[in-house]
């Protein structure tokens, strides 16, 4: 119970600084092009919701590694998997996207 509130304060911030910052930026690259506006709504409510959730997910899950104290216990060449494998998956959601 004792991260509980400093887990739920991070959250908080990383959504209102980076991530909604994160949100915007893909939206409006998304919809730049898109003329009808009840098109470009839909695409705002699935982009947002998408993005948001996936932002908050991988955060908060680095969130926890760091404070489980997890990264002093991985080696050197799955840090590097893992990177390899988050850049593979934002390089298939932004051709999805588009």
């Amino acid at each position: 119970m004792i991260w509980w509130g400093p887990t739920v304060l991070t959250a908080f911030i990383f959504n209102l600084l980076v991530a909604s910052k994160i949100t915007n930026i893909i939206i409006k690259k998304v919809t730049q092009k898109i003329n009808d506006p009840a098109l470009i709504l839909k695409k705002t409510t699935r982009i947002r919701s998408w993005s948001m959730l996936t932002l908050m997910c991988l955060t908060m899950s680095t969130w926890g590694m760091i404070t489980g104290g997890a990264f002093t216990k991985i080696p050197l060449d799955v840090m590097l998997i893992m990177v390899l494998v988050q850049s593979l998956l934002r390089e298939s959601a932004s051709c999805i996207m588009n």
